[in-house]
């Protein structure tokens, strides 16, 4: 997968050389920061050009069959500080995927913190000179004790969702209201006591195994369900023991009789299952 992802690099380059309206492409993404980079990692690549054409790309095909064959696409527009921009993810016959964000080459007048880092793999007219400007500074964002404080008053609540049609035995909407969970308020808690622990988290939970500590990693498989499966007693668990850890931590108040009271009333429920 490596060499056919350096051909289909080189193969976006060579069309880009070709093509009036391209002045510039910058790799981003995984490979340019070098970071947890593997066979599956995909190409990022932002396309600067002409003001009045370069936005077309993401909504035509044709110029995809100068660089290899496109097995599935989609166009996709995303914001970023100073405009919003279209890009083009492709995954090619070979099995390379592909992100093509297309940006004016007025946006380079007025620089924004957007890369971590970049990689220029052309530039026509000396426009990477432009391109410093962009790079942000990365630092680790707390969790805001409004935040914490949302989702500690959140998550029980939702929690009483679960534990109501668990004992309905509607467990599509159970699985439904379990991943709303995980992502809405487990996974932010388990980036914070990462960042207390001095680790910088991934977007997304991703390769969390870097991450986060096995004290909290080795929970996690005790949280997903089977079909018509009950996990609530150790989500409840683990959901509050995070909570006590950032709250201490960070010298957060935390309302423990009433989360008890809240714990005890959800656990009655599950066993009526």
């Amino acid at each position: 997968m490596e060499l056919r992802r350096k051909q289909i690099r080189q193969q976006i380059i060579h069309w880009a050389e070709n093509e009036p309206n391209v002045y510039l492409l910058v790799e981003e993404g995984a490979i340019a920061k070098e970071r947890f980079v593997d066979q599956y990692s995909d190409l990022d690549i932002n396309v600067f050009g002409q003001e009045d054409e370069i936005l077309n790309f993401a909504e035509r095909t044709d110029w995809l069959m100068q660089i290899a064959e496109p097995l599935w696409y989609i166009p996709l527009d995303f914001e970023v500080p100073a405009a919003r921009l279209r890009s083009l993810l492709v995954i090619f016959e070979n099995g390379v995927k592909v992100d093509f964000s297309f940006w004016k080459s007025t946006l380079l007048e007025a620089p924004f913190p957007y890369y971590e880092k970049y990689r220029v793999l052309l530039d026509k007219q000396q426009y990477s000179e432009c391109l410093p400007a962009f790079i942000r500074s990365v630092q680790p964002v707390p969790l805001e004790q409004q935040e914490f404080e949302r989702i500690v008053r959140e998550s029980w609540f939702d929690l009483h969702y679960v534990a109501k049609f668990g004992a309905r035995r509607d467990a599509f909407f159970v699985q439904s209201m379990l991943q709303s969970i995980r992502t809405g308020y487990l996974l932010p808690l388990l980036e914070e006591v990462a960042r207390l622990d001095g680790a910088t988290p991934e977007f997304s939970g991703r390769k969390m195994a870097y991450w986060l500590d096995a004290r909290w990693l080795d929970r996690l498989p005790e949280v997903y369900a089977h079909w018509g499966e009950s996990v609530l007693p150790e989500l409840l668990s683990l959901l509050e023991d995070l909570q006590l850890e950032v709250a201490r931590k960070r010298g957060f108040q935390l309302d423990l009789a009433r989360i008890s009271r809240m714990k005890k009333l959800l656990l009655e429920l599950d066993a009526s299952q």
